[in-house]
């Protein structure tokens, strides 16, 4: 059976990466084997679980309270590609070439796309495994989240063999005759530019690259078709502010243009109102003046009061989303999130 996907959009600044963690604590306590994704490098979701560095591969989250388990792990781009190349090619000396080549160093590590491009793969790798029940995505913040989300659609367009067979031509004499006789202006300026070798190395990994391309293709389809399944769930992050709901509504509609399969939202950062009824009025503590035990009740309630008054602005505010999917307000901690134990309280309002 295929694992659940749920994956966090929002803007950044809204505790995306925080909820990732969050909502991977909650399936696991619920007995899920789950493993949390992230692929922003940054150190957020170590510093969430409190477990150390993470690096390509998952580490599993001690300390959980739970039947369930919980792994971590943050994208390596380059770890990522190496591996899918090795995997894919079933000839070791085109391996060989491929991993050797200056210009695949370049594709596999600054390339627009590429980081784009293996997030989706290591999404699909960790997919595949039997290994878990479910798997929490932290995409990046929104601006660069769409490239993600069409990232298997641009590399399958990108991997159209006419246009790699061109690139290719060049790794030979006629290659290069048939080239210059297209296009001269363009191999003369690319020459005196890059340099003759230069262009030699970039067109024999193209040359090496060929016949993985279908492979490629092929995987970049698979990762599209797990972004629709039906186990899959797209969830948008937000807070109870103007500018991050317009936002998040903004990235709704580019959701649904997708035909992805949104959720809900997740309203972080939200103000609690305590529960039950004003505090009574007591006797006062022993040695405690009357006024001053007075004062206190006061504050309490006028405590209340303003979270209250704080909680129905947020409301309507939040009403902006509209009612057509469910919302999940999260309430805004006391304390930093910093470890499981944080995360759990956070737990019980996410869903399950």
């Amino acid at each position: 059976m295929n694992p659940r996907v749920l994956v966090c959009c929002g803007a950044g600044g809204v505790g995306k990466t925080t909820l990732s963690a969050a909502l991977g604590v909650r399936l696991a306590m619920d007995g899920a084997r789950t493993a949390v994704l992230t692929v922003d490098p940054a150190r957020r979701l170590a510093d969430s679980l409190g477990v150390g560095v993470l690096g390509n591969q998952p580490r599993r989250v001690p300390d959980l309270a739970g039947p369930g388990t919980l792994d971590a792990l943050v994208l390596d781009p380059k770890a990522t590609f190496d591996a899918l190349v090795s995997r894919l090619s079933s000839d070791p000396e085109r391996t060989g070439l491929i991993l050797a080549n200056r210009y695949y160093g370049y594709v596999s590590t600054c390339l627009g796309g590429t980081w784009e491009y293996m997030s989706m793969e290591r999404l699909l790798e960790l997919a595949e495994v039997a290994a878990w029940d479910a798997i929490v995505l932290d995409t990046p913040p929104a601006r660069h989240a769409m490239d993600f989300l069409t990232a298997p659609e641009r590399v399958i367009r990108v991997l159209d063999h006419r246009v790699l067979h061109r690139l290719a031509l060049p790794t030979t004499r006629r290659g290069f005759s048939i080239l210059r006789e297209q296009n001269r202006l363009a191999t003369g300026v690319l020459g005196r530019l890059l340099g003759l070798d230069t262009i030699h190395e970039i067109a024999s990994f193209v040359s090496a690259f060929e016949g993985l391309t279908e492979a490629f293709a092929a995987r970049a389809r698979l990762g599209r078709d797990l972004l629709r399944a039906p186990g899959t769930s797209f969830y948008l992050v937000t807070t109870p502010t103007p500018e991050r709901v317009d936002e998040a509504v903004a990235f709704r509609a580019a959701l649904d243009e997708l035909d992805l399969p949104f959720r809900g939202y997740l309203a972080n950062r939200c103000t609690e109102v305590p529960s039950g009824p004003d505090p009574p009025d007591p006797d006062p503590a022993p040695g405690i003046p009357a006024g001053t035990w007075a004062a206190v009740l006061e504050g309490v309630r006028a405590s209340r009061r303003w979270c209250e008054e704080v909680a129905h602005g947020e409301a309507e505010i939040l009403a902006r989303l509209g009612t057509g999917s469910p919302t999940w307000r999260i309430p805004n901690l006391d304390e930093d999130v910093t470890d499981v134990r944080a995360l759990a309280r956070l737990a019980p309002s996410l869903p399950g």
